[in-house]
């Protein structure tokens, strides 16, 4: 049967969709490597990179190990850039220090000077992505994001933070946005996940392609402390990966302490000679330290003295030499040779928070894309208000601490889009255009099918009246053969594999059978083609589509009699249904045979 994910799509048009097969492949889709960091207190901390590098800490520039995202575990994150790279004096601190224990080398914004550009039409918009910290709860006063997974869906699971969100209201408008009602729909979805796993029935109902890391079990949650229960991302990139010669900016963590939490940040700024509100730059192979590219008063900040202000997000366009030019007219970044956009979020403690912005007047939120200001010694003005991203903001009343947005990025393409529509796959299957009825964050569309179909009819055997369909199990009366076919991967551990049999008669009750062996032997209307040992495989309905699915399917078969599936074996299935008005009077008939050898 068809099992739906609250959110999800799962759409009957699986009859054109699995009939057709016109799979894109998935690796179409990554438009880049995500970079990112994670803070001193994620669990992954002191983990070794990859799971044989060097101790995971909050001031290396990270990758997933199979670069693009990824869907099902997989090993800890690798280490790209160190901390010995970015030339920072305190370099040698990080060694194992446990969860929750500084070495006060945290890097908590990041770019490489080429994140795309906002314009003043809608051809070429910047899209935004975004990332929050633990406490975030997402906007639930209306309007609300009407998409899933989202940050509210996932805050309420305790899983948002180690997820990256696409602002997909923002990508439609022009900013400046601002006010205490969003501009634009407050439209965020889960693009990028922490683990790439859906965790029921206590954790999420989403699994999208991750990065390796930890995401919390709210079913074990531990009391609040220094360490957390999982990973925050701390700073992103979307933009590729840098080489030696390439600039890296970035900046480093303040040291005061988070008003929500009463816990104080680790002071990394101050502690390797730098402000916690500088944008620091450094060529990647390069001797000595790094040096200071736009300093807090450029961007507004400071404005109560030095390192009240933590820049903890970054979205930079260098105009090519690697120096500020704050922009004073907004757009005035696309023009050759203009000014810089470097966009920005401030931390949850800093005294610019809850002041008022220098062009909207607004109190500043943590959760406020921020632009520097127009004349220097005024405050940042806001570019692009929390509310726009779906974010819950003390000044609309929902809390009292807003939500921090702890990393940004942009891009121009989507950063997911397997089926080349110019829409982020997650929105496709968020909105219904696509449908993802095995839960693995991509469109069935894109994913070519596991397994060997055989056993079509009559090229295995002669159909029993001349009822042939060279491309399936023998005609039924629909006129056709039933199809079966799958949509995911035949891995064990992402278990994400989906049989679907399409073509069958509809409100049509059927058996799914599975097997060691094969065989072709007349039974009823068609073929008979698993052999050996068979099991039945749960029963399903076709309803008025002539539709049916079963899956997951390895977790699914450990209730069988050969108990589960193990990687590196070859597992037969097929598909038999009731049909009292096919074509040769017998009652039933049969899908093709798909044989799937499994993998780890």
């Amino acid at each position: 049967m068809l099992h739906f994910q609250p959110g999800r799509s799962s759409r009957t048009s699986l009859v054109a969709l699995c009939g057709a097969f016109a799979f894109l492949a998935p690796s179409a889709a990554a438009q880049g490597t995500p970079t990112f960091s994670i803070d001193w207190r994620s669990r992954s901390k002191a983990l070794p990179a990859g799971g044989v590098g060097p101790p995971l800490n909050e001031c290396r520039i990270l990758s997933a190990t199979t670069g693009a995202p990824s869907v099902g575990p997989q090993p800890a994150p690798l280490s790209l850039v160190g901390a010995g790279a970015l030339g920072l004096p305190l370099a040698t601190n990080c060694t194992v220090q446990p969860p929750g224990v500084p070495c006060q080398l945290e890097l908590d914004a990041l770019s490489y000077g080429g994140d795309a550009r906002f314009r003043t039409n809608l051809a070429n918009q910047a899209r935004l992505y975004f990332c929050v910290d633990p406490y975030a709860v997402g906007r639930s006063i209306l309007p609300v994001s009407s998409f899933q997974p989202s940050v509210r869906s996932e805050a309420q699971v305790f899983d948002a933070t180690g997820d990256v969100f696409f602002a997909a209201g923002v990508s439609g408008a022009v900013p400046p946005l601002g006010g205490i009602v969003p501009v634009v729909p407050p439209d965020n979805v889960g693009t990028i996940d922490g683990d790439g796993q859906s965790n029921p029935p206590s954790g999420t109902l989403f699994a999208y392609p991750g990065l390796g890391l930890i995401e919390p079990n709210i079913a074990i949650l531990p009391p609040p402390s220094l360490d957390m229960p999982g990973d925050t991302i701390d700073a992103l990139s979307l933009e590729p990966p840098p080489v030696n010669g390439s600039r890296i900016y970035f900046s480093l963590d303040g040291s005061f302490t988070d008003p929500l939490t009463q816990i104080q940040n680790s002071g990394s700024a101050q502690a390797n000679g730098f402000l916690p509100g500088m944008v620091l730059v450094k060529v990647l192979g390069s001797g000595g330290l790094p040096a200071v590219y736009a300093q807090p008063t450029q961007l507004g900040l400071d404005l109560s003295g030095p390192g009240t202000d933590d820049l903890d997000a970054l979205v930079l366009f260098d105009n090519g030499d690697g120096v500020f030019t704050p922009a004073s007219a907004l757009y005035g970044w696309n023009a050759a040779g203009g000014p810089d956009m470097l966009l920005f979020s401030v931390r949850r403690g800093s005294a610019l928070i809850g002041q008022p912005d220098s062009l909207f007047g607004l109190p500043i939120e943590p959760s406020d894309i921020l632009i520097n200001p127009a004349a220097p010694g005024q405050r940042p003005r806001i570019f692009i208000a929390g509310e726009n991203l779906g974010a819950a903001t003390a000044r609309s009343g929902q809390t009292t601490h807003g939500d921090d947005v702890t990393a940004i990025a942009t891009e121009v393409a989507a950063f997911w889009d397997c089926n080349n529509n110019t829409v982020e796959d997650s929105v496709d299957i968020a909105t219904g255009q696509s449908a993802d009825d095995n839960n693995n964050g991509i469109p069935d569309e894109c994913e070519r099918p596991a397994g060997t179909r055989t056993c079509l009819c009559p090229t295995s055997a002669n159909p029993p009246c001349g009822n042939a369909d060279s491309g399936a199990g023998c005609a039924n009366s629909t006129g056709l053969g039933a199809s079966l076919d799958s949509v995911g991967s035949a891995s064990i551990s992402n278990d994400d594999l989906l049989l679907v049999a399409t073509q069958l008669p509809p409100n049509a009750h059927g058996l799914w059978l599975m097997a060691s062996g094969t065989a072709q032997v007349q039974l009823g209307d068609g073929l008979r083609c698993v052999g050996g040992t068979i099991a039945r495989f749960g029963a399903y309905t076709t309803g008025s589509s002539g539709v049916a699915s079963r899956g997951p399917i390895a977790g699914g078969s450990c209730s069988l009699p050969f108990g589960c599936i193990q990687p590196g074996s070859t597992w037969h299935f097929q598909a038999w249904y009731r049909n009292v008005t096919g074509p040769c009077g017998n009652g039933t008939n049969l899908s093709n045979l798909l044989s799937v050898s499994f993998t780890p």
